[in-house]
Order: C-alpha cells, then structure tokens, then sequence
C-alpha cells in the first residue's frame, strides 16, 4: 500500500487500536512514535482539525510565520533574522532589501534593521514620547534589545502605559512597512511619519481597552483576570469544580489519579478508589503512550470515568494534582490541543453521572497513585 494512499482507518486494529506492527514495519520510527502517541477517540464524536503550533489549535498568521522563522533559525544555528536574507542566496524570488530604505542605502531587512536601525526607525523611535535612541545598539540582538527596554519601561512610573506605547511603535512599524511593501505607500518619510504616529496612537487604544478589559492596568479591578485568578486559586486551595451535582451530599466513590511520562512517547497512569467510608474499592495501574505529561494525565482521569461508569460508580469525586488539567476542566485555561479530545470524551461521559467534581490535592496527599504510575512505566 503506498503512503500516499493511507487513510487513518487503514492503521487501526478491529477494535479501534492503532495497529503498531503495521505502523512501525510501514513509517519511520520518529513518526511511528507519535502516532502510537496520538489518542484514538473512544467516544462517537465529530472529528476536528487542530493546529499543533498554538496552545488552543487554532491557526494564526503569526503561529505559522513563527513555524517557518523557528525552522529557518535552528538551520542557521542563530536567533538573527537572517531567513530572507537565506532565500536570497539559494536564488529564490524573494526581496531581501528593507521596504522603508531599501533602494536609496541597499540595506538587508532583518528583524534588528526593520524595527531600530534602519534610518526611517530610528527617526521614529528619537520622535516618539520614549525619545529612545538607538544608536550604538547594532551589536545587539532584537529580542534582547526589546526585553530589555520592556523591563527599563516596565520599572518607571506609568511603566505600564510606556511599555504599551513601545510595543505599539514596534506594531506600527510593522503596519507601515506593509503598506509600502504591499499597498506601493510612498516612501516620502514625512507621510510614513504621520501614517506611522496615527497608527501608533490608534494602537495604543486598542492595547489599553484590551488590557483594561482584563483588569491589568494599574488603578483598574475586577477585571475578567482577577476573577479568573481567584477562580484557579480558589481550586489550588481545594475548591472542587463540580460539573455534576453536589457529591458532598452523595454516597461518593473518592478516586486519586496520577501519572507518569518520558520524552520517548512512553506513559503510564495510575488510580485508586476509595468508598465513602474510606475503604479501599480497587486500584489499578496502566502503560500507555502519550506526547506529554499533560496528556497523560488526561488519560488517567478518562479512564476513570470509563471504569466508573461501567462498574455503576455515578457519585463521585476525582483529584488530581495536575493544577493544569483541573483548570483547563473547568473551563479556567486554554484547552492544549494535545488533551482536546480526551476532554470532550469526559465531558461526554460526565453526563451519565449523578455528580461528579474535580479536586486539586498535593503531590505528597497523592503517593499511592503516584507510585502505581512509576511502577507502570517501568514495565
């Protein structure tokens, strides 16, 4: 069968599982590993497309910008902006020279010469209300030279405001070289100027509503920030999330879940049960594959439901000591795409309960799990 032609049904088992004989003979073994890791859905859902380059699977420009920059990066051993100045030197159709100074002083658009050395950005950056000068800084690397003038910004009095107004001279710049790359803006520096400082000012206000609607500007509270971290410290000091009913007020199976996890792929969870009287009901330990440990303790807590839900178990009360996977639970965080779909499956299952809740307990209350967890990984 050519590869080509391969379909994610022709490397499945009968009974759902990935045929790992026929995978590993068929598909190198870097590959072979991550699709052994990658979760088969166990409950009759739609499937859905997820962009492994952003935490939430959603594709964005810049996600897929950063892709194709990190690549270019790690080929030439440095963090310079140097990739389009590598599609030059392989002849392929790409303009090297800088949008806004280009033709007039032959200069190379990289990352440092864009954003602070280029003749048209250092006149903006000396206008600016930062009135920062960016002379003799040719030495230092972009992403330096920015980290370091945000925490200068960052420490003065209003630091919040300036590090806004940087951050937006840096999005402007950007703007305009667009508009005299792409829209043929003329390259007069009075007209960038005043283009430039509109959107500059325009950026400003969009940067200060999107951070006053989050409650981070100084002066400003309750925000949706605030309430949100209340809400994830509320949950690292014991508050359940409770998805189903009220288990306080049940005859509750208590379970505790951990897992374990190494960079080759391998993975292993383990759990145990406890009845209302605090008697132990079961325990039980699995070895699985899994690309992170997030993702292996998403396993972990689904396969809980599953035991739970088939052995009748419909009060109960899981705890966990992965804050993340409990937050992301309760809607607090961004879904990782790599649990995505093991978190439908729960929420899914969840609705068989008769209650059901969540808790975060420290590692040291979590041995017993714990421990069943190393021991199955090293089988």
């Amino acid at each position: 069968m050519h590869l080509a032609n391969l379909q994610v049904r022709d490397l499945l088992l009968p009974n759902g599982e990935w045929n790992e004989i026929f995978i590993r003979a068929l598909i190198r073994e870097e590959y072979a590993a991550r699709i052994l890791a990658t979760r088969v859905r166990e409950m009759n859902v739609t499937d859905v497309i997820f962009w492994p380059f952003t935490k939430d699977g959603v594709f964005t420009v810049k996600s897929g910008y950063g892709l194709i920059f990190d690549e270019y990066m790690n080929r030439k051993g440095t963090v310079r902006d140097k990739t389009r100045i590598e599609f030059h030197r392989r002849q392929l159709a790409v303009d090297v020279l800088c949008s806004l100074c280009g033709e007039s002083h032959g200069c190379m658009e990289t990352l440092e010469h864009l954003f602070r050395d280029c003749e048209v950005s250092a006149r903006i950056w000396a206008g600016s209300s930062l009135g920062i000068r960016v002379g003799g800084a040719e030495s230092i690397v972009m992403a330096d030279w920015v980290i370091d003038w945000i925490r200068y910004l960052w420490k003065q009095d209003e630091g919040q405001v300036r590090v806004i107004n940087f951050v937006a001279i840096i999005w402007g710049l950007w703007t305009v070289r667009n508009k005299v790359k792409f829209d043929g803006m003329t390259k007069n520096p009075h007209v960038i100027a005043d283009l430039l400082f509109g959107s500059i000012k325009d950026k400003v206000g969009i940067l200060k509503d999107q951070l006053e609607g989050k409650g981070r500007l100084k002066g400003l509270g309750g925000g949706v920030e605030e309430i949100m971290d209340q809400r994830r410290m509320d949950i690292r000091t014991g508050h359940p999330v409770q998805l189903i009913g009220c288990p306080d007020r049940c005859n509750v199976i208590r379970v505790k879940v951990d897992a374990g996890w190494e960079r080759n792929y391998v993975a292993a969870f383990g759990w145990v049960a406890y009845d209302g009287q605090g008697q132990e009901r079961m325990r039980r330990q699995v070895k699985t594959k899994a690309e992170s440990a997030l993702q292996a303790e998403a396993l972990g807590v689904r396969d809980v439901l599953l035991w739970a839900s088939a052995e009748g178990w419909l009060h109960m009360d899981i705890s966990s000591d992965c804050l993340q996977l409990i937050n992301e639970l309760a809607g607090i965080d961004k879904v990782d795409h790599l649990i995505a779909s093991t978190l439908e499956d729960m929420h899914k299952i969840a609705s068989s309960f008769h209650c059901l809740c969540f808790s975060f307990i420290p590692r040291n209350l979590n041995s017993i799990a714990h421990g069943l967890a190393r021991q199955a990984i090293k089988m």
